[in-house]
């Protein structure tokens, strides 16, 4: 049976692999070293995503990982899958710091010239 880090790790390269496929170039940050576990760029944008496989992320954490983005110029994505449970992969752009309300983002697609859009 897996770990939920060897199931955390399988998703992060079932990100990888997504964006790959849409001519992104992807770096994986090893054991989470930081706040952004893939690293993607395409036409000069960068965007860094935290994969969560259910997409569940700490207030603390949230906050952590846009701070992170923000002070290097990347968007900030998380990706999760689609139920939290079948293959595929969902991204959200994370909008605002998390705060005590709800989430703060938008369902979003990563495109062929390296933006994010609804």
């Amino acid at each position: 049976m897996a770990t939920n880090y060897e199931r955390g790790r399988s998703f992060e390269y079932s990100v990888m692999n997504n964006l790959k496929g849409l001519g992104y170039t992807c770096m994986r940050s090893y054991a989470s070293r930081t706040p952004a576990d893939v690293w993607a760029v395409k036409c000069g944008r960068v965007a860094f995503i935290q994969a969560k496989l259910h997409g569940k992320i700490s207030g603390a954490e949230w906050d952590t990982f846009l701070a992170y983005c923000q002070s290097a110029g990347a968007v900030p994505v998380i990706a999760k899958r689609p139920d939290g449970k079948s293959r595929g992969v969902e991204y959200r752009l994370v909008t605002g710091p998390r705060g005590t309300g709800p989430r703060p983002w938008l369902r979003v697609f990563p495109t062929l010239c390296g933006t994010w859009e609804e």
